[in-house]
């Protein structure tokens, strides 16, 4: 995805901007802010650990550094739904390969696949398209659950993978078919929570496999001990919750209980200990709660570190700050008695300014130990992912480990010369950069997500950003104050501020846009212009605005003497709504139109219309901003900014 915008950038620059020649590319750093739903590791490999997200990919941890390296930003525009990772599975064999099960339903047409990568996923094949057999979907509930996909340890090529609707699935020959298995035992939409290889014995040929079931009050909990061709269900599991996630060691395995499928619960359930060669159960609960799963450490099998999911508990761990969410247990004699270590914990991140004094650890359906130290201990969350050097310690020590992981979804950004670089995010507001490679601050007051930002060019202390509410700032965002909207109990798609900050145009969602020329007090309605209209401004023709609809882009130009917008426009078929207008220059805007390429339009003195067109493969988006210049990607996966673009 970052390549497909590289080139895309470059081509804009090369035709209209000639002097352009150098690029620096990276991530708008958020630290924090995304749902990460799942890490793996693996045995035979102590330095290999990979993360998930629900919409923003795969992340490989790179230890030297302490960053993470995306994976997965590959994937093209038109495949963007496999940046929801379902699965991941690691080749114990071969532990340079890795396998992802990917997928979203509402992207690319539902497209679901497995991916392969044979050097430890610096580049990845497609090796078979599964979208009619067991369609993912890694925006779903029970996401943090799993993993699905596994590799079985004594052949690489026979894989399983549990689905959401369609059972289980095998496949012997590395990923490219597969073949159903277990109809009976796992019937159409009954969702899979994992599949788990149990530890082999030397000589063994067909270990045998668990696979739990996000269901309850019925059998969840399925064994096969024939290489998957029969499954028989497990004695005296429990049925009242639902299994979550199951981790084994020599001898037994550790299954976590929710009392649905998350992330969100109702806070109950269990851990539960199996016996592997007797078959007993026992309740290692540490208290009635759901967990999301029991981690061994490596160096002793009696240490164990569990981590609840879904609930809404204070924790007392920064001083000064009252946070709530999940709660952290070890145990140090294999789950007889358990230390709630979030009690004597501390919260210490030294760079993630928003995350300092109201850090929550919540959602936390996955924990994994670090196989090559001695307790370093990572957990996921709904906002990234949290990482403590030792978990055993007496008074162990939190930051955030999110350097590289920029998972959240932007909604808008906008680059204006003399402005701060502004963002905005669903579910995390947005923040506002004054350099592109430095962590911001997030916008107080908070609401939530925040659908657009705008600012004044020839003012830029002036913005304004809306969503549920809308808010504006007069100097430079140190402050914000709320304006009283046109309508009540209605949320705001998008805004624009005029030139000189002295209008404001704001779009309710299902209603056409209104205007304000004296901060709110009175509201008027533009009925010319339909509902769901994107509208942006000229950052130095005052009362100039630019949007696309009915196949058109038009030029509105608001008249203060009758109070109404004349209106200019040009065909412009193919055009995607969200504009880029140039910010350094007044009358310029791009409009990316997907194979047709890029138009520039440019509006003369006496408001004439002229467009020529920059011929390119495909464009799904184009931006430019002042010093620097910013790219806003169109899909939800996070920011990328380039930087050094000169003004011409």
């Amino acid at each position: 995805m970052r390549k497909q915008a590289l080139i895309l950038l470059t081509i804009i620059s090369t035709s209209l901007y000639a002097d352009s020649t150098h690029y620096e590319w990276g991530s708008l750093p958020v630290g924090g802010g995304g749902f990460v739903s799942g890490i793996i590791t693996t045995e035979t490999d102590d330095t290999l650990i990979y993360a998930r997200t629900d919409v923003g990919g795969a992340y490989r941890w790179i230890g030297s550094t302490q960053t993470w390296k995306p994976i997965t930003d590959w994937i093209s525009e038109s495949q963007c739904g496999l940046m929801g990772i379902e699965s991941m599975a690691i080749d114990p064999q071969h532990p340079n390969k890795l396998y992802i099960y990917a997928g979203t339903s509402y992207f690319s047409s539902g497209m679901s696949a497995i991916l392969v990568s044979d050097d430890y996923g610096d580049t990845f094949s497609i090796q078979a398209t599964v979208t009619s057999q067991f369609p993912a979907h890694g925006n779903d509930g029970g996401r943090q659950s799993g993993e699905r996909l596994v590799v079985s340890p004594v052949d690489g090529d026979v894989l399983f993978c549990g689905s959401r609707t369609r059972g289980v699935w095998r496949s012997t020959n590395g990923g490219k078919t597969w073949r159903r298995v277990g109809t009976t035992a796992f019937p159409d939409n009954r969702k899979v929570a994992f599949v788990q290889f149990l530890p082999t014995q030397s000589g063994d040929e067909q270990p045998s496999i668990l696979v739990g079931l996000l269901y309850k009050n019925g059998t969840n909990l399925y064994r096969s001990d024939d290489g998957g061709d029969t499954w028989t269900a497990v004695d005296d599991a429990r049925t009242d919750y639902m299994p979550h996630r199951c981790t084994v060691g020599t001898d037994v395995a550790y299954i976590t209980y929710t009392d649905a499928e998350g992330p969100g619960t109702n806070g109950k359930g269990g851990i539960m200990k199996l016996d592997l060669q007797s078959g007993e159960w026992t309740d290692v609960s540490p208290t009635g709660e759901s967990y999301g799963e029991v981690q061994i450490s490596p160096s002793n099998a009696q240490w164990l570190v569990a981590c609840s999911m879904s609930l809404w508990q204070y924790q007392p761990w920064r001083t000064g700050a009252t946070t709530w969410g999940d709660q952290i247990y070890v145990s140090r004699n294999g789950g007889k008695t358990w230390t709630n270590i979030m009690t004597k914990a501390r919260f210490s991140e030294p760079t993630v300014t928003w995350l300092k004094a109201s850090a929550q650890l919540h959602w936390c359906g996955s924990v994994k130990i670090d196989r090559s130290t001695s307790g370093r201990t990572f957990f996921v969350s709904g906002n990234g992912i949290f990482i403590t050097e030792n978990v055993f310690a007496s008074t162990p020590s939190f930051k955030m480990a999110v350097n590289g992981l920029e998972e959240t979804v932007p909604q808008s950004i906008v680059s204006v010369a003399g402005a701060p670089l502004l963002t905005t995010i669903g579910d995390y507001d947005g923040f506002m950069y004054d350099t592109p490679t430095s962590r911001s601050t997030r916008y107080t007051p908070s609401m939530g997500t925040t659908a657009c930002i705008t600012v004044a060019g020839e003012d830029v202390g002036r913005m304004v950003r809306v969503g549920s509410r809308i808010y504006q700032t007069k100097n430079g965002g140190r402050s914000w104050s709320e304006v009283t909207g046109p309508l009540a109990d209605v949320s705001y798609s998008h805004c624009a501020l005029s030139a000189s900050g002295n209008m404001l145009i704001v779009s309710p969602n299902g209603h056409s846009p209104y205007f304000t020329t004296d901060d709110g007090n009175i509201w008027t309605q533009i009925t010319t212009i339909p509902s769901g209209t994107r509208i942006y401004p000229d950052y130095h023709t005052d009362g100039r605005f630019y949007a696309l609809h009915s196949g058109r882009l038009y030029v509105y130009t608001y008249d203060p003497d009758t109070r109404q917008f004349a209106a200019r426009y040009t065909a412009m078929s193919n055009g995607v709504s969200r504009l880029a207008v140039v910010s350094d220059r007044t009358g310029e805007v791009l409009v990316a139109r997907g194979t047709l390429g890029i138009s520039r339009v440019t509006t003369g003195a006496d408001g004439t219309l002229k467009s020529q067109v920059i011929r390119v493969s495909s464009a799904t988006c184009a931006g430019r901003g002042g010093l620097p210049c910013h790219l806003h990607l169109g899909t939800p996966v996070g920011h990328h900014a380039c930087r050094d673009i000169p003004q011409r």
